[in-house]
């Protein structure tokens, strides 16, 4: 029976590949990498989330990797591409865990981490597995959940160090594949050392809130969050726009809160008028009326007034308005009068006294006058109303003649007295002249 030999191109094959390997990875790392120092994290699956989001929880897979294992070298997204691109692989095609290992393997890589990611109701759950290339085997895997993206990510973080107790545990000169079941050596007792960081609960607050955090560099979440985060020092940068950046050094040792008021980059200006309802010009762009309180501006000079056609212009209010500043100002402005003089006689010249409002306010029972503000009036003799235009420095008349014969409002015929007019208990209308101001219809009620 003659043995049996794989066909030469096989193996032409295979030592190609490996040399293409070596050679990317060189090329990747600057130098020759053994295996034994790459971590492979491979793109996340599941059909139920956009690119962006499997990318992002990926990401923070890989960095917590680096942390987990800090003498490993791991694969950035672009060289596993790059790398995959070469030799032809395609992520998409794996559905069993050796088709992640070949990949790994093929990647030169001694360890994969790989997993997916599911929607299940209101949770997003995320199943991850270690496996050890040169053997096949699965060394851990776990599985984090989360409602949100954030707190999948923070899942993760804390998932990725259990991940790797197999991988701590191993005593010097043992590989992972002869592990015993729990990834505990025999006999290594004394040399085990879990190694795990310690890790404490850090809120972070932000007056005004929604401020981006990023520690070390590295975005964590939007105020206000609260996060797990190693024991140590690190770099905190707290961003809003329009607000000034903060950067801070925080050192966690047991769980804290740390909190920032952010200083803003604008000023605000106030405006009070007497009376109020004034149009208030900023830079000739209309502030509306006022009054106006904390209207919020960018740094620099600016001028304010009072244009309103019932008020002499004042003069402009300039002023340099600079980043968390205030200003404050009160216009008074001088109003442009007019007088109003308002009459009301009979057919025989009798001054007769009736009710007097303008703009449906009482002021006083005709004969009467008094200064008003220029522009349109409503003005009221006795029940009827008309409008009376006050120009300045000028006095307008509104004045009626009313006749003495009266229409009656109902059936009955007494006699009114008084101005030479009789009339009986009720209700009648006044029929007034043509005059200046137009004829004008007033309703007086007898009682």
């Amino acid at each position: 029976m003659g043995t049996h030999s794989p066909p030469a191109g096989r193996g032409v094959t295979r030592l190609f590949g490996r040399a293409l390997t070596l050679s990317l990875l060189a090329t990747v790392f600057g130098g020759p990498a053994r295996a034994a120092d790459i971590i492979a994290v491979l793109e996340l699956s599941g059909d139920s989330f956009s690119i962006e989001l499997k990318k992002l929880w990926t990401d923070v897979l890989r960095g917590e990797a680096k942390k987990q294992l800090p003498d490993y070298r791991v694969f950035t997204r672009e060289n596993t591409e790059m790398l995959l691109a070469q030799q032809g692989l395609d992520l998409a095609d794996c559905t069993e865990d050796m088709c992640e290992v070949e990949i790994g393997k093929r990647l030169g890589a001694r360890l994969v981490l790989s997993g997916g990611v599911l929607q299940i109701e209101d949770e997003i759950v995320a199943s991850i597995k270690l496996h050890d290339t040169s053997s096949g085997d699965l060394l851990s895997a776990e599985r984090a959940r989360g409602r949100s993206s954030a707190e999948l990510e923070e899942a993760l973080i804390g998932q990725v160090a259990r991940l790797f107790v197999p991988v701590r545990r191993r005593a010097p000169g043992q590989t992972w594949s002869n592990l015993p079941p729990g990834g505990r050596a025999f006999g290594a007792a004394e040399a085990w050392d879990a190694e795990l960081p310690q890790r404490h609960v850090v809120r972070f607050e932000s007056s005004p809130p929604n401020a981006e955090v990023r520690i070390d560099d590295d975005y964590l979440c939007v105020t206000p969050c609260a996060r797990a985060l190693p024991e140590g020092g690190h770099t905190l940068t707290m961003t809003l726009p329009r607000y000034g950046v903060v950067n801070d050094a925080i050192s966690v040792s047991k769980e804290t809160t740390v909190a920032h008021e952010l200083t803003p980059l604008f000023g605000w200006l106030s405006v009070e008028t007497e009376p109020s309802g004034l149009q208030l010009f900023l830079d000739d762009h209309s502030l509306g009326p006022s009054p106006i309180s904390r209207h919020e501006l960018d740094p620099g000079v600016y001028s304010v007034v009072v244009q309103d056609p019932r008020y002499h212009p004042t003069g402009r209010e300039h002023f340099r308005l600079g980043g968390n500043e205030h200003k404050s100002f009160r216009l008074d402005p001088t109003p442009r009068m007019g007088a109003l003089q308002v009459n009301a006689t009979d057919e025989r010249g009798n001054a007769l006294s009736l009710p007097v409002t303008v703009d449906r306010a009482r002021v006083g029972k005709t004969p009467w006058a008094g200064k008003l503000l220029v522009g349109p009036h409503e003005v009221g003799i006795g029940s009827q109303s008309q409008s009376v235009l006050i120009q300045e420095a000028q006095v307008a008349i509104a004045e009626t003649s009313v006749q003495a014969k009266l229409q009656p409002r109902g059936a009955r015929w007494p006699w009114l007295a008084g101005a030479g007019i009789a009339a009986g208990v009720g209700a009648y209308m006044l029929l007034g002249n043509e005059s200046e101001t137009g004829s004008v219809r007033v309703q007086i009620d007898i009682p």
